[in-house]
């Protein structure tokens, strides 16, 4: 009997866990492998849904990383500020205009970033914070 309860919540707990992976939303983002800029420059998703960002740096020595901030954020104020935070901070600053901000993927790496989108709907910019990339490395997060 004790069997079948161990079990039974190993099983759940798989159950469980392929049912939250299912249901979070998926967005894959690529750079440039010559130019500082983001392939996927516009993605939409619904308001408070799980997001899972892949960001696929397919620079061979470049990092870049994946900044989204505020509605109505000023980016090249908040690109800038990237360069006061420092490598130590991944280039990422300390600003309430920042939500959600994933590491620094170097050259020809991958990263993650998960987040649950904001609940207003809105246009949401992302940079790249990395020094000057910010410039050229942007796009929208459109929440539904």
């Amino acid at each position: 009997m004790k069997s079948f309860f161990l079990l039974a919540a190993l099983f759940s707990s798989t159950i469980l866990t392929s049912l939250q992976t299912f249901a979070l939303r998926t967005i894959e983002i690529e750079t440039s492998a010559t130019e500082n800029k983001y392939m996927q420059e516009k993605f939409k998703v619904k308001a408070g849904e799980d997001v899972q960002i892949i960001l696929k740096n397919n620079s061979p020595a470049m990092p870049h990383n994946l900044v989204i901030l505020q509605k109505g954020s000023d980016t090249m104020k908040i690109g800038a500020l990237g360069i006061e935070a420092g490598n130590a901070k991944s280039w990422v600053p300390q600003s309430p205009a920042v939500l959600f901000a994933s590491r620094l993927a170097n050259g020809n790496q991958t990263v993650k970033l998960k987040f649950k989108a904001p609940k207003e709907k809105g246009e949401y910019p992302y940079i790249c914070t990395f020094p000057g990339h910010y410039m050229t490395m942007k796009g929208i997060m459109i929440i539904e």
